[in-house]
């Protein structure tokens, strides 16, 4: 019977997380919303790499959610692969800004296809973003996993036809929250 009890008690626990997990993304989606209409004012690449990743993966934050994964990790190479998986992803979202800014200059700011391309980094950076805070926040590593694997391929931001549909999302989630 204990254990029963235990056990729904965990679910709604999760439950609960989970939502809180989902309203915060909601919340981060604004600010992509918000940062998607001011880009469009201004042509010219705005994405500082440097300035974005504050605050989402700079080092101080990196070396906090290296401490808390480590310490709560049920195994020592559990924490160091999500750490990795981190890692790579903004290696690969850095990469691809720094080129599509570079195109975005080239061709005076005004080629649709790379304005949303840049777009859609901006709303994959709101999804790291909303990760790394869900993993600070977070003690159970299944639900850092969750966080780390619902992480939206960067990939997707490399072709206006793939990242359309991230942006189009964005948006539409912005839209609901605001009504």
């Amino acid at each position: 019977m204990h254990a029963d009890a235990a056990a729904e008690e965990a679910k709604r626990l999760r439950r609960h997380w989970v939502i809180s997990g989902v309203a915060t993304i909601c919340v981060l989606l604004a600010g992509v919303v918000h940062e998607l209409a001011s880009v469009e004012k201004t042509p010219e690449c705005t994405i500082d790499h440097d300035k974005f990743l504050v605050d989402v993966w700079d080092a101080p934050t990196r070396a906090s959610i290296q401490q808390h994964l480590v310490a709560g990790s049920p195994t020592p190479r559990f924490g160091s692969e999500l750490l990795e998986s981190l890692d790579e992803h903004v290696d690969t979202w850095t990469i691809l800004a720094s080129s599509t800014c570079d195109e975005l200059a080239k061709a005076g700011g005004k080629d649709s296809g790379l304005l949303i391309q840049r777009h859609c980094l901006v709303a994959r950076l709101r999804e790291l973003e909303a990760a790394v805070r869900e993993l600070e926040a977070e003690n159970d590593p299944q639900l850092w996993l969750e966080a780390v694997d619902g992480l939206g391929a960067i990939e997707d931001c490399d072709a206006p036809e793939t990242a359309r549909p991230v942006v189009e999302q964005a948006r539409a989630v912005t839209e609901a929250q605001t009504g």
